[in-house]
């Protein structure tokens, strides 16, 4: 038989828990901003380094974030709000005049 301290003490460490569940683990999803969309954006090899350090502050200074910078293509991966990439499709083709890739980052999938 249990002794009701045991049960007690199980019962608050199942209450802890479900507390952490539930109350404090949705404000972390509630803070990270559904609005932004992740892209891609590739540039031919002989793009000047300062043209591509000028989009990234670009990107940062409008709450775009990279994500990843590829070590092999003259590029990287970011996320920026979506009400921000037309904004930024402007300005990429009035600053970059070397070829550049930009699209949606998403999965691929081989059939």
């Amino acid at each position: 038989m249990l002794h009701p301290r045991s049960i007690y003490n199980k019962l608050s460490t199942i209450l802890a828990i479900f507390c952490l569940l539930f109350f404090f683990f949705p404000l972390n999803i509630l803070a990270t901003s559904p609005a932004n969309t992740n892209y891609i954006l590739t540039f031919s090899q002989d793009t000047p380094n300062t043209i591509v350090n000028k989009v990234k502050e670009y990107l940062n200074d409008n709450e775009g974030k990279i994500t990843f910078e590829f070590s092999i293509i003259n590029g990287f991966s970011f996320n920026i709000p979506t009400v921000e990439i037309d904004n930024f499709e402007k300005t990429l083709s009035n600053t970059v005049k070397w070829p550049y890739t930009l699209e949606k980052d998403q999965e691929v999938h081989i059939n």
